[in-house]
């Protein structure tokens, strides 16, 4: 009895060694796949910062990826007031707020667009004259910051010039006091123009922009003036002399335009999740 009772113990210890080793080997192989692994995975990552370091600096490949850049024709669309304007002319004072829209068509991946202008409900008051001078241009315009790869894309800077016609609605104003309505129309006078100027964008979002700009026009011409002679003797009592209406003038204006695409390129994306 007691020989059976040895064997059974033996049996049991044998059995539990063997588990115990079968574990602990299973144990050291799993920690070596481990570290297996994370060494493959160090030497990976070393291979791809070496790629990295080897590789050419380039600042004009992000900019180049954007997908307003990437040549797409677009037409965009835009109008505003003049939050800032004066008349070439110092006799005349500012009377009413000028407005100012234009077209502008062109390829995202060209510096150089179209715009077609037209600047109106402009006003300006002297003593006894009041002008309404209009303006329609057509302008060449210049992305100033095309290449300049280290500014972001959502801001951009141009120029532009341009010509066109001008017309200029010329009213006699009435005396303090009388109504509005005792207003005179002298003349209306029109002639070619020429404009020029500078501005700044700032992309809202891939298709909404807002523009500030410094705007120039020119163009005028003479009128006949009315004045008394200062000399009457002799006859007449009155002269009449030539006087330049300048109906030019000089405004900053306040733009919001909206961008439509139509073929080429990539698809906009909002350049500030880029």
């Amino acid at each position: 009895m007691k020989i059976k009772n040895f064997y059974a113990i033996l049996v049991v210890l044998l059995a539990s060694t063997t588990w115990v080793t079968a574990k602990t080997s299973a144990g050291h192989d799993t920690t070596l796949a481990t570290q297996s692994k994370r060494s493959t995975e160090q030497f990976l990552f070393q291979l791809k910062m070496q790629d990295i370091l080897h590789q050419k600096f380039d600042i004009t490949r992000q900019k180049k990826r954007r997908g307003w850049r990437d040549g797409v024709t677009f037409l965009e669309i835009g109008g505003g007031a003049a939050v800032v304007y004066r008349s070439n002319d110092n006799n005349f004072q500012n009377a009413r707020l000028p407005l100012h829209f234009f077209a502008e068509f062109g390829n995202t991946g060209v510096p150089l667009s179209f715009v077609l202008s037209y600047n109106a409900n402009v006003r300006f008051n002297a003593d006894s004259l009041s002008i309404n001078p209009r303006h329609i241009n057509l302008s060449l315009k210049y992305s100033l910051l095309r290449y300049a790869y280290f500014i972001p894309e959502w801001i951009d800077a141009y120029a532009f010039m341009g010509v066109g016609l001008w017309t200029n609605n010329i009213v006699r104003r009435p005396d303090p006091g009388a109504p509005v309505t005792a207003e005179r129309p002298i003349s209306n006078q029109s002639g070619f123009s020429f404009t020029a100027g500078v501005g700044t964008s700032f992309r809202i979002i891939d298709r909404l922009a807002l523009n500030v700009q410094l705007a120039y026009y020119n163009g005028g011409a003479d009128i006949p003036v009315v004045t008394n002679n200062p000399n009457p003797n002799p006859p007449p009592p009155t002269l009449i002399f030539p006087r330049r209406i300048d109906a030019g003038s000089l405004q900053v204006q306040l733009l919001l335009s909206y961008r439509f695409g139509f073929s080429g390129g990539r698809k906009y994306v909002c350049p500030t999740f880029l």
